[in-house]
This record gives C-alpha cells, sequence and structure tokens, in this order.
C-alpha cells in the first residue's frame, strides 16, 4: 500500500482507488486509454487529483508501482505530457528510446505514440497534459524531446519545477486566482522551452541547433504538403534548399526515416478526415491524403489503427 505523505487535497477530495480496472478508468478519463497493471494486483492502489489552468490539464497522482502501456497509435489525442516525478524515478519508453527519469527532473512524452511508463516504486508525481498545437508555439517540434529528462534540480529548471508545484497546489486546493490562468500558462510554457533550449544535449554546438531548425522546416514544409502524391525526399530537399544526402542524414537521427514519418503524417491526416466528415467517399480522402493507391491506404490504415477506414466513418464512436 503507499507509504508516502500525500498532501491534503488528495486526501480530503479523491478517495483511495483499489485494483487494476478501477485505477485504468480514471487515468484513461484524465488522460487517454492507457492498459494500467499493479505491480501487485491485490494491494495496488492510488489517488488522482486534476484541475484544468487555461487549456492546460493539471494533476497530482499517487500510485502503488505500476506500468502504464499505451499499445497503440492515435490520431486523435494530440498532446504531450510533463511529468514530475517527486517520490522515486520512473522509466519510459517511447520512440525506440529508454529512458530513466530521477526523483525531482521532468519527463516528457508524446500522447499520440505508443510507450511503456512504469515505476517500481510507490511515487507522487505532478503531470502537466498540453495540448500539441499549444506546445509547438513555444517549442518547434517538441516530438524531437519525446522521451527525454531534463534537470529540474538546477537553474531554470528547478525554477520550472517549483512553479509547476506552486501552481497545482494553489490550483488544486481551490486558492487559484483563475483570472490569471492564461498568464499563468503562457508563463509555464515559457519556463519549460527554456529548460529544452538550455539544455547541454540540445545545445552542445551551433550545428545542433542549425539541425533543429533545418528538421523543423523540413517538416512543416511536408505537412502542409501531404496531399502531394509526389511528395519525395528530392521535392522537400528542393523545396528547403538543402540537399538530399543531408535530409536522410536528419530524419536517420530521429530513429525514423522520410518514408516512414511522411507515411504517419498522411495516415493522421486521414484519420482527422474520416473522423469529422461523411462527405467525403474513401476513396476521396485517400487521395486527399497523398496516396493513389487506395487498397494500399485502407491496408496501412487497418495496420495502423486496427479498423479499416470504413468502419471509422460509420462508427465514429470507435474514435
Amino acid at each position: 500500500m503507499l507509504s508516502m505523505n500525500t498532501p491534503h487535497y488528495l486526501h480530503e477530495m479523491q478517495p483511495l482507488i483499489l485494483g487494476n480496472l478501477d485505477w485504468q478508468k480514471r487515468v484513461s478519463h484524465t488522460y487517454f486509454d492507457l492498459n494500467v497493471t499493479f505491480q501487485s494486483p491485490k494491494t495496488g492502489s492510488g489517488r488522482l487529483c486534476d484541475e484544468t489552468l487555461d487549456t492546460l490539464g493539471f494533476s497530482c497522482l499517487q500510485s502503488s508501482p505500476i506500468q502504464y502501456l499505451r499499445s497503440k497509435a492515435s490520431a486523435v489525442e494530440s498532446y504531450f505530457l510533463i511529468t514530475l516525478p517527486l517520490s522515486s524515478r520512473l522509466h519510459m519508453q517511447q520512440c525506440h528510446r529508454d529512458v530513466t527519469c530521477e526523483q525531482g527532473h521532468i519527463l516528457l512524452q508524446h500522447a499520440n505514440d505508443p510507450y511503456l511508463f512504469e515505476h517500481a516504486q510507490d511515487n507522487m508525481m505532478w503531470v502537466v497534459k498540453v495540448p500539441s498545437k499549444l506546445l509547438q508555439k513555444y517549442v518547434p517540434c517538441p516530438e524531437i524531446y519525446t522521451a527525454m529528462a531534463f534537470d529540474g534540480l538546477n537553474g531554470v529548471g528547478r525554477l520550472f519545477s517549483q512553479n509547476v508545484s506552486l501552481l497545482g497546489e494553489e490550483l488544486l486546493s481551490g486558492r487559484l486566482n483563475r483570472t490569471q490562468e492564461h498568464f499563468y500558462s503562457d508563463y509555464l510554457l515559457t519556463l519549460f522551452a527554456q529548460v529544452l533550449q538550455q539544455d547541454n544535449r540540445i545545445v552542445f554546438s551551433e550545428e545542433s541547433s542549425i539541425r533543429e531548425a533545418q528538421l523543423y522546416k523540413v517538416k512543416n514544409h511536408i505537412l502542409h504538403h501531404l496531399q502531394d502524391a509526389g511528395l519525395s525526399p528530392q521535392t522537400v530537399a528542393t523545396a528547403c534548399g538543402i540537399s538530399l544526402r543531408y535530409i536522410h542524414n536528419l530524419f536517420k537521427n530521429q530513429d525514423i526515416t522520410f518514408t516512414q514519418f511522411v507515411q504517419k503524417q498522411r495516415l493522421r491526416y486521414a484519420f482527422e478526415l474520416l473522423s469529422q466528415t461523411n462527405s467525403l467517399s474513401i476513396t476521396e480522402i485517400a487521395y486527399q491524403s497523398g496516396f493513389n493507391d487506395q487498397s494500399h491506404f485502407t491496408r496501412l490504415f487497418k495496420q495502423t489503427y486496427q479498423f479499416t477506414p470504413k468502419e471509422i466513418q460509420q462508427h465514429k464512436h470507435l474514435v
């Protein structure tokens, strides 16, 4: 059972939740669909308290040793989670990265992509849920930093962590001045952007900054030309003013090829169209997403989302 000290608002406002099923329902309601497995199914338990701050989701949760698993990608829930473990270390696997985040540090994870997230000891943590489009205003291509841990004990990282705790405590206890929500949200994300920018792995050299800017330019061009079936490394390289070899090197460091990235974004775009409209046929959606072959599109779509395009369009409750 839980042994750490719990903030009063967790004790007073949130009942102790026992067992995998009830805890899975609670965390899925707060974040998104997750499979959960307590290390000790019979005694595993947790508490969770959550609120919104402007467009951010703020939550404090405490639980026994546990594993969270997101087994398939999603094109709907476009969020990032910023997690601060307070009591023990976290372990995470996502996007071919395997990371340990120590107590007091900061972890970034992408909600859309599959991942494994676990802690082997009782833990309490702050979690900030940020819409992807909002985070992109502060951090270009935030997916670059997915499954990376950042220093939360020194410098601007310490300032960010302190503000998360302070704002979270005021918010969850009902004392926060709601008229200043946008200011608090903007300040917090500005601090987080500085945490990333000042990390030695990101600004190790001028070259890394140039590469990051070039990668952002390339990805932005791709996202605005998904309908172009002729989109290729050469056409993008020409449009962005870089060499074909350089564009392949940019993606090599991302653990994904150019072709895989384009395909992933096209499928996400198709998913959005299917879930939002009935006025387009499957063939039209395939072509608008950059696929020339409907059967090829359908096969890739089902491999990725476990449903056919027709099933998504006819049964929108599946998403």
